[in-house]
């Protein structure tokens, strides 16, 4: 089984501040539950329930081993990291998530995301500093010894963008090169996305948002 797995949470006793606990989604409306509540504080935190762990920091090893022993119990065998390039607070615990997972057995990988300034080549850039780093770690995900990543909100960008990193004769290609890896689009509607998203080099489809089709 695959999991996405958030590590963007800072916590006030290890990080100064609670980061990421009051992110909304979107505004609440009428007969939505009410937001979790932080304890003893007026804060409310971005989800209808409080954690039973509390507000924790994700660069926290404690937690991260936690995280993983959870992982593990609930036969969880791979995560996917929320990439957030170059945001340095959530990159800083990939080394202790990737150490502590390879110990529990899981795997892991990434869900490349929609950062700022973020283009076809700074992708390519992303597989560079995520595989040359971990290539040889035990915890790396691989599919017939190549990574599995994944790429959220793919067609932002065009069939010609991505064919300069995806398409076999491009001289920016990573095809046969040492960070190849196996390319996952996000489809938001079953139409015709997968098509395009496969037109545009990339190797399979995944799904985030239920679809209404």
């Amino acid at each position: 089984t695959i999991c996405f797995y958030y590590h963007w949470y800072g916590s006030e006793e290890v990080n100064g501040s609670n980061i990421h606990w009051r992110h909304l989604i979107k505004p609440p409306v009428p007969g939505d539950p009410p937001l979790g509540e932080i304890p003893g504080t007026d804060n409310k935190i971005g989800s209808d329930f409080f954690p039973e762990a509390g507000t924790y920091s994700s660069t926290d090893v404690n937690t991260i081993r936690r995280h993983m022993q959870q992982f593990v119990k609930a036969r969880i065998g791979v995560i996917v990291l929320t990439w957030w390039s170059p945001d340095e607070y959530t990159l800083s615990s990939v080394p202790a998530i990737m150490d502590e997972a390879g110990k529990a057995g899981i795997k892991v990988t990434l869900n490349i995301e929609p950062y700022g300034g973020r283009s076809v080549s700074t992708v390519r850039q992303d597989l560079v500093r995520f595989i040359d780093t971990y290539r040889d770690h035990r915890a790396l995900y691989k599919v017939d010894g190549k990574p599995l990543i994944f790429v959220y909100n793919a067609l932002e960008f065009g069939r010609e963008e991505w064919l300069s990193i995806l398409g076999k004769s491009s001289p920016n290609t990573i095809r046969g090169t040492s960070i190849d890896s196996y390319m996952i689009g996000l489809a938001y509607e079953v139409n015709e996305e997968p098509d395009r998203l496969k037109s545009y080099g990339f190797d399979g489809v995944y799904t985030y948002f239920g679809s209404p089709q």
